[in-house]
């Protein structure tokens, strides 16, 4: 007798279900879990139970709890979705039956790193490789991420498929106007992203040294902790600017998060690397104008005078020259902000959902999985 799989799947992650650890990844995980349950299907994210945890304790419970997700049965599920390198461990799984979102690219993302984040990295780039290749198909964000994936992995690139992230549009755009926000007049220069090297708050930071210069009431608020974060503290206090700048650390409440957005000029991540780009798909939504280095995946969401604003990567005079435009023009501001909510009107997850669904009937179609019930996706 064959299991009962008919609507069942089986989402894998070993980060903690909070977006104060791992903001892109958690979100992804709960909008592909949203996404099938509003279609009907059971959908089971199985994820660990530790809390927020710092970054050395994050690293080694990932492998602790992919060792656990080893030893779960799997049969009953027709098809079981896994992110990165989280189920490289799980033997004997159909390709037919297997799927893997990656955003994460850490082949990638390694070159920002050095000494020990370095190492890490580079032993779970190895992971998400494994991991990939055992994959029926791969699920991800970019076309740069597809080509990267083919560069770094030697994925076979007919089982990649480019489906955006989505974000909830109607919350950043709708919402955010009756969120009660900081009530000073200040030029406010909002960053949201984990405080890694390759992010580039401390280029933000010297970016914004000339802000202050320049005008007066500006004033830099950081929201998101990380392993440089107290590097980019000193960095303020060296250039003078603990009055300008503030440091809110992680925030795991949205109506917090939604105020600052909403008092925001301008919305800053001079980020190196990105596979997609969730904090700017947010900004755009919440009406806050983009300014973000021209790198990695970033020009495929953002264009230049469009709906944001991008620099040459690196380029810390051109962030100040940027922040200047939106700062002195306001028709500028205005038509990049219409710009930009109408693409992100375009990633809102009732929008992704239907692409998403699509490519995982022809996933089913395609390999005919005996443990996979017919009428799956219907």
């Amino acid at each position: 007798m064959q299991p009962n799989v008919t609507k069942k799947f089986a989402i894998l992650t070993s980060y903690p279900l909070d977006v104060r650890v791992g903001s892109g990844v958690v979100r992804m995980i709960e909008g592909y879990r949203d996404i099938l349950c509003q279609a009907g299907y059971q959908t089971d994210v199985i994820a660990p139970p530790y809390k927020t945890l710092n970054d050395k304790q994050l690293t080694r419970y990932r492998i602790q709890y992919n060792h656990e997700l080893k030893h779960i049965n799997f049969d009953d599920y027709a098809c079981v979705i896994a992110s990165d390198f989280d189920g490289y461990l799980i033997e004997n799984m159909p390709a037919g039956q297997y799927v893997v979102l990656n955003a994460g690219l850490l082949g990638d993302i390694v070159r920002f790193e050095t000494g020990r984040a370095a190492r890490i990295l580079t032993a779970f780039a190895q992971l998400e490789k494994r991991n990939l290749q055992k994959a029926g198909m791969i699920i991800v964000p970019t076309k740069y991420t597809k080509r990267k994936l083919v560069q770094y992995y030697g994925i076979e690139p007919s089982k990649i498929e480019v489906i955006p992230l989505g974000i909830h549009f109607k919350y950043w755009h709708k919402n955010i106007a009756t969120e009660r926000g900081m009530t000073t007049k200040e030029k406010n220069i909002l960053c949201v992203a984990r405080q890694y090297p390759r992010k580039g708050i401390a280029d933000l930071i010297r970016a914004f040294r000339s802000a202050a210069d320049r005008y007066g009431g500006a004033h830099l608020h950081l929201v998101g902790g990380g392993p440089q974060e107290d590097k980019n503290k000193k960095l303020v206090e060296s250039l003078e600017l603990p009055e300008k700048v503030t440091f809110h650390g992680d925030i795991n409440d949205n109506t917090k998060l939604s105020g600052l957005y909403q008092s925001a000029h301008i919305f800053v991540l001079p980020s190196y690397h990105e596979t997609f780009g969730i904090a700017f798909a947010e900004a755009m939504a919440a009406g806050v104008p983009v300014i973000a280095y021209k790198s990695t995946a970033i020009p495929e969401l953002i264009k230049n005078q469009f709906n944001g604003l991008l620099v040459k990567t690196g380029s810390v005079g051109g962030l100040y020259k940027a922040m200047e435009q939106l700062f002195r023009s306001d028709e500028l501001r205005n038509r990049i902000i219409d710009n930009a909510q109408k693409t992100a009107a375009q990633l809102d997850w009732k929008i992704i959902s239907s692409q998403v669904l699509d490519k995982l009937k022809i996933f089913r179609n395609k390999f005919s999985c005996p443990t996979v019930s017919p009428d799956c996706f219907e």
